[in-house]
């Protein structure tokens, strides 16, 4: 893209012909239109994962409310909340600093909750920080997606193997399960 004219054999107008900081100012306007921002001044490097992800749940909680015809909170703003937006250690961090160890870390504090749970608040927090990347990707490292997939690979797989599939009272036997449909025809 041709900008202008340079200020060599004729006058700076700042229009169509330009002197060396007019020519500058015009590029980089022109730059900055490329990666949706309106200026310099408006590229945030201190973005936080606290901030990527409050910015999810409120996307999520409106496509919910949306969907429901209410106000209402999704269960990403549950999960998170409670897993994520609690540690002000991975919390504080800023995105472009955010590490694998950071997040292996984070899933090593969640003691005391079933695999199911934690595979699903990881889910959440993956697809919090996928967000932003996709949005801000040109202020985030190159990694990015890389270290986010890496570091948020389960590190719990071993809970899996003992938790139980059904509760008790939800499995039939043989015997019972013979007659399940006897009874629903008499219902």
């Amino acid at each position: 893209m041709k900008i202008g004219e340079a200020d060599d054999r004729a006058e700076a107008d700042g229009q169509s012909v330009f002197n060396w900081k007019q020519a500058l100012d015009s590029a980089n306007q022109w730059f900055d239109s490329l990666d949706g921002t309106e200026g310099a001044a408006e590229l945030d490097f201190s973005l936080t994962v606290r901030e990527a992800v409050e910015i999810h749940i409120s996307e999520r909680d409106e496509k919910v409310s949306e969907r429901v015809g209410r106000p209402v909170r999704s269960t990403a703003s549950f999960k998170l909340g409670r897993y994520v937006l609690c540690d002000e250690k991975l919390c504080g961090r800023k995105l472009i600093e955010l590490s694998e160890g950071d997040l292996k870390s984070w899933q090593r504090t969640l003691k005391g909750i079933k695999g199911t749970t934690k595979a699903r608040v990881v889910t959440d927090l993956k697809a919090a920080l996928n967000a932003i990347y996709e949005e801000k990707r040109r202020l985030l490292p190159n990694d990015f997606a890389v270290t986010v997939k890496h570091g948020l690979k389960p590190t719990f797989t071993e809970v899996f193997a003992r938790e139980e599939v059904a509760r008790e009272n939800q499995v039939v036997d043989r015997r019972r399960s013979a007659t399940l449909p006897l009874r629903s025809a008499a219902i």
